[in-house]
């Protein structure tokens, strides 16, 4: 048996790429020796991440995020037992930062990637529905 949790949190204004690598970095080796997979999402200043595990990983690693001085307004918005993952080997997907150096059409590509995520995706869990569904609603694709 496996525990999902999905969050929400906000970054900090002077977040830039170099922080985002950072934390991709960092995550990628502590997930992968605590044997947490998930999908973390990070758009328009904000954090969206479905972690899963063992509960005890699980909510160890939620209590170091919940910690962190790179971002802000934690919420947890769903966390539920599962028998399957639904992320396993998954990473993050990750629009760049400066949007003044960013097309509109590099903008659209990466919605339009997420939302065949979202579209191909069949939820195994409330929290994984959850998750896309707080997706759909930051891409404004409700």
């Amino acid at each position: 048996m496996y525990y999902q949790i999905t969050y929400i949190s906000d970054s900090l204004s002077n977040t830039t790429s170099t922080i985002i690598d950072e934390i991709l970095e960092t995550s990628r080796i502590n997930n992968n020796k605590a044997n947490i997979t998930g999908c973390l999402i990070y758009y328009n200043n904000k954090f969206i991440q479905l972690l899963e595990g063992d509960e005890e990983s699980v909510l160890n690693l939620i209590a170091k995020i919940k910690k962190d001085n790179r971002h802000k307004n934690f919420e947890t918005i769903s966390a539920s037992p599962s028998e399957k993952r639904s992320f396993a080997g998954w990473g993050m997907a990750f629009y760049p930062i400066d949007d003044k150096n960013t097309s509109v059409q590099e903008l659209e590509q990466f919605k339009n990637n997420i939302k065949l995520l979202i579209d191909i995706s069949t939820p195994k869990t409330f929290t994984e529905n959850v998750f896309w569904q707080e997706i759909k609603s930051n891409l404004d694709m409700v």
